[in-house]
């Protein structure tokens, strides 16, 4: 599992670079306009891959974990579903196209139309395959598509000299549609080794909370940014977006080893496993602070002159909120990975209690606190919500379920 973890961590490391290789290319060659409309299109393609996915994803890791033999029947099951709202959030976005208001970038809308359905097909195909531990194969589609789009964008763009919006929409695409097919293939080739067996009682109301939850924690991540731009301007939004990404590192390690520990949890869990659940727990979130401590010191003890170096000097003010929310991300990482225990073991709502109260909390603070202390202000609120987010994580697993999730035992 650990040799696990770190080859998913590399393969989230890698996505991550050609995620901000490919930024840079768009943007320089699209030019502010024709890449605005390629990141507006991008963005609501974003938002309603949410929506299309239905909260599939976690609801499919939990129900399959420790079922081999009822993966086929559980992708039947969420594919029929995905297509039919996929379908319809197609069409809203094809219509789109006749809408005078939306301008440039309706033809973006009607080729990036089959967006959302393809993604969530896809992430149900990534999924199942975690179900059954198949973590890696789960994680390097999501490499392929992107570095097989900004490769061929790039190609192009050398070969003629100029790209146009709807060519990097194609590609994009073309990209979703080939993490699909080879999660497809990776799948259908696991699921015939085994043994057919009926798939558990199945149910998307019991999904739902997945998506509500998926909803609020994108707009957690995303309120301190917008609520500042609104406040004080695109000058301290756009220093503490560095910032905000920079900070989020931190937490690197910890998504990497809960996306391969959920499966293992949910499985332990239903076979009654509790002492073999709690030393995974226990180990893994020692391990998690072993690799995050020295980010988290570094961001500490040398905010200003790292940012200096990494951005130029103008980006010097962001030093005191990389120190605030590096502290409200170790809250993260010292609590465990609480989320993914409670999503795993039936007690989603808990975790959707938790982040309720955090967004709500966010919020708040952003707004009483940013026109007071400016970005330190919205780091202190989000930082906060971060920790009360933990806090109540930690009391649920704690009182509800009996495991002892934190990094030192409790």
């Amino acid at each position: 599992m650990t040799r696990s973890a770190g080859m998913t961590a590399g393969l989230q490391l890698a996505s991550t670079a050609v995620s901000f290789g490919s930024s840079l290319l768009y943007a320089r060659v699209l030019g502010p306009h024709g890449f605005g409309l390629y990141a507006y299109v991008t963005a609501w393609t974003m938002l309603l891959t949410i929506p299309a996915a239905m909260g599939m994803p976690s609801y499919l890791v939990r129900e399959g974990a420790g079922r081999p033999g009822a993966n086929s029947s559980l992708r039947r099951w969420a594919d029929v579903r995905v297509m039919l709202v996929g379908g319809i959030l197609a069409l809203v976005l094809a219509v789109l196209y006749w809408v005078p208001v939306v301008g440039r970038a309706r033809l973006l809308f009607l080729i990036a139309a089959p967006i959302p359905m393809l993604a969530a097909m896809g992430q149900v195909r990534e999924s199942l395959l975690r179900s059954l531990n198949r973590i890696v194969a789960s994680q390097w589609p999501k490499v392929l598509g992107p570095l097989v789009m900004v490769l061929s964008m790039l190609s192009l763009w050398l070969w003629r000299g100029r790209l146009y919006p709807w060519e990097v929409m194609v590609a994009a695409l073309a990209g979703t549609l080939l993490i699909f097919v080879v999660g497809h293939v990776q799948l259908k080739r696991v699921v015939r080794a085994q043994v057919p067996a009926p798939a558990p009682r199945l149910s998307v109301r019991a999904a739902l909370p997945f998506m509500v939850m998926g909803v609020l924690f994108l707009v957690n991540n995303k309120a301190d940014i917008i609520l500042l731009g609104t406040l004080r301007g695109p000058h301290d939004a756009g220093i503490y977006a560095i910032v905000a990404r920079a900070a989020a590192f931190v937490t690197f390690f910890a998504g990497a080893v809960n996306t391969v520990i959920a499966p293992r949890v949910a499985a332990l869990y239903r076979e009654g496993d509790r002492a073999g659940l709690q030393r995974l727990l226990t180990a893994s979130a020692r391990r998690v602070l072993i690799f995050s401590l020295p980010f988290a010191m570094v961001f500490l003890a040398a905010a200003e002159p790292l940012l200096v170096f990494l951005y130029g000097s103008a980006y010097a003010a962001g030093a005191w909120p990389l120190r605030i929310l590096t502290l409200g991300f170790m809250s993260i990482v010292f609590a465990g990975s609480t989320a993914v225990i409670a999503n795993m073991t039936g007690h989603e709502r808990a975790t959707l209690y938790s982040v309720g109260i955090s967004v709500g909390l966010n919020i708040a603070l952003n707004l009483i606190l940013i026109p007071i202390l400016g970005m330190n202000g919205s780091a202190i609120a989000t930082g906060t919500s971060f920790i009360v987010f933990n806090i109540f994580q930690w009391y649920w697993v704690r009182s509800r379920i009996g495991l002892r999730p934190s990094v030192l035992g409790f």
